[in-house]
Parts: structure tokens; sequence; C-alpha cells
């Protein structure tokens, strides 16, 4: 018995579609689809790249590149003075539902990240690591210290220099000069008609109540410096030199402060004297909680707002930046005006420290 095989109207339509798949699949070639999915808590992702996304990504419009890991070829797209790197997924993923790309760019490390960091996002081509770090040592002990010097007249003060090991290397005494002339030491002019109110109503209750805070710190073992809050005062010699008046505590610690490198890192205090130094305000992108670092400035006022990136894990302060979609060939800001402060920006960091920005 023969069987003839029956062509019914599905038969037909499968036909038709399973022929024409090829010419539809050349038709949209250009088609992107992007899949996110969630696999024991790590994001897999999937891309489907047409012909379109097979150039080179850097050569692409800055609508068209991947919605993450992408500062790399943002840099290149936009032309960016700045090589650009990315930050971590939380963030990326934070401003991106605000419409912003986010990146960050190192400036360099050896203990002086903060401040390279400071200077580069602000521009301060005439401000060095050394001056900076001199200018916050000064807010930390109350003054500046070349006026300091001048306070325990008839004596000479020694500015030391102590190698990575703590070992004095050098006893340079600085002459004492009488205050009825005028000297010139560093950037600052020394002027007694000037200053000689402030060399004797200078009040070491700031200074004190500072280090008191650093002691606690170093003997709840919370201290990373290398030299020793304790040792100084607790002591009226530290490494050779004479520190037995609160006078020369200060000018010593001051030298540790501003030394350039390992002996002192860049931390929460340091960040509030740059607040009061520059009037502006340091929001602090928290790479590790994906949050803005709940700093504890006192700083009420300010005329503008400077972006960092904090790797906690590393002790590692970076510049970060930030671009609206769309923005054409602007580069990545990071330092902005009041007036030109992202509003999203400003619910973020409300949101996270239930503080505003003004």
């Amino acid at each position: 018995m023969t069987h003839f095989f029956e062509i019914t109207p599905f038969l037909l339509i499968l036909f038709i579609f399973v022929s024409l798949r090829p010419l539809l699949e050349a038709k949209f070639n250009t088609t992107k689809l992007h899949e996110v999915t969630e696999k024991n808590g790590l994001e897999i992702r999937t891309f489907i790249e047409s012909k379109v996304l097979s150039a080179n990504i850097s050569d692409l419009p800055p609508h068209l590149i991947p919605p993450y890991d992408y500062c790399n070829a943002l840099s290149k797209s936009i032309k960016s003075r700045y090589q650009w790197r990315d930050v971590s997924r939380t963030w990326q993923k934070r401003l991106k539902d605000y419409g912003f790309w986010i990146c960050h760019r190192d400036c360099g490390g050896g203990g002086d990240c903060l401040y390279k960091s400071i200077i580069s996002s602000m521009r301060l081509s005439n401000i060095t690591v050394s001056i900076l770090r001199s200018k916050i040592a000064d807010e930390f002990i109350g003054t500046n210290s070349e006026i300091l010097r001048g306070i325990d007249e008839n004596e000479e003060l020694v500015r030391v220099e102590v190698d990575s090991k703590g070992t004095l290397t050098n006893d340079f005494y600085l002459d004492y000069v009488p205050s009825n002339k005028i000297f010139q030491r560093g950037n600052y002019t020394f002027k007694p008609e000037k200053d000689s109110l402030l060399i004797k109503t200078w009040n070491d209750t700031f200074f004190l109540e500072q280090m008191n805070v650093l002691v606690s710190l170093e003997l709840s073992g919370e201290w990373q410096d290398s030299w020793s809050p304790v040792e100084i005062m607790s002591n009226n010699h530290s490494k050779g030199v004479d520190i037995s008046t609160n006078v020369k505590k200060a000018l010593m610690v001051h030298y540790y402060l501003s030394k350039e490198g390992n002996t002192h890192w860049g931390n929460q205090w340091d960040v509030n004297f740059i607040e009061k130094i520059f009037n502006v305000k340091v929001v602090i992108f928290w790479k590790n909680r994906g949050i803005i670092y709940p700093t504890l400035g006192s700083q009420e006022t300010y005329k503008r707002v400077v972006l960092i990136y904090y790797d906690d894990s590393i002790g590692h302060f970076q510049v970060v930046g930030i671009k609206k979609f769309n923005s054409n060939g602007l580069d990545l800001m990071s330092v902005f005006s009041l007036n030109d402060l992202p509003s999203s920006l400003r619910e973020i960091y409300l949101k996270d420290t239930h503080k505003s920005l003004l």
C-alpha cells in the first residue's frame, strides 16, 4: 500500500521559514544583543556581536560602547588627554542608572597618592606634593611652621632628616635670627611686626588635642604611619633630637607630616585640611563598598566639589571622573562648581551620607 505525505498549512509555513532564515539573518546582521544574567552571585555577560561591533571598539561613538568595562575605549573615543581606567562594577552600575560614565585615573603612589590626586584633579600647577604636605602639616600644628620656629628665642632649632628605617641621617641647624630682622626661609617671609602677635599667642592646645587622637590610634593598634606619636609625646628626645618643649614636638611632627613618601600616608584629616585650604568639598567614591565615603569634614561653605576614588584594600587614592551619556567629545570631569554639579551626584551623596551638598 502506498502512503502519500500530506502537506498541511503548518508544515508549509515551517518550510518557508527554514528556507528564508539565512536571508533574514543577513538582513538583520547589524543587530547587537546584550544579555546579563546572574549565576552564583557572579554576573555573566554575553555579547552577540554584529559586524558593526567587530571593528575596533575605540573607534565607536560613546553611545555604542558596551555599558561595562568601557573606560579604555571611552578614553580613545573622546580623545582624552588622560588614560582612564574602569572603576568597580558596583560604581559603574550606580552611575549608569543616572546616565553617566564613571572612570578613574592613577597619579602615582609611594605614600603621596592623595596629594598627587588632589593636585592633578584641581590642576594646581603651582603646587607640589611637598608644598601641599607642608600646608596640611601647618594646619595640623595650628600655625605656620616657619613662624613657630621663632618662638624659642636664643636657641638653635634642629631640622632633622630620618631615613626609612628611622635612623638620623642629618642634623642641620637653623641659626637663630634676631626678631628685629626680616628673613626668608623657604616660601615664607618672616616679618616681626606682622607675625610677632601670632608667635606670642600661639596656643598649643589644638596641637595637643590633635596629638592625643594620634596617640589613641597608636595605642589601639590602628596607627599605620612609620613614626610614633607615643614616642614624641612621651619623651624629651627622639632620634637624637631635642623635643623637650611643645614647640619642638610640633616641629618634629610637622617634619614627619610634610615629608614626601611613605613616612605619612594621607588620611581623613588630611582630606579635612585640604577642604579648608582650598575651600572645596572632597567627595570620595569608596571602591570596596560602592558608596560615598563618610568623611568628618567641618567645612560648611565651599565653592567647588572635587571627586576622588579610594581603594581601602590597598590604601590608594586616585582621581575619578564622570561624564554624561551623549555629551559628545567632552572629557570626564573631576571638579565641579556648585552651579554645574549634577543633581544625580547630589542625590547619591545624600543617600549615602545623609548630608546635603550645597
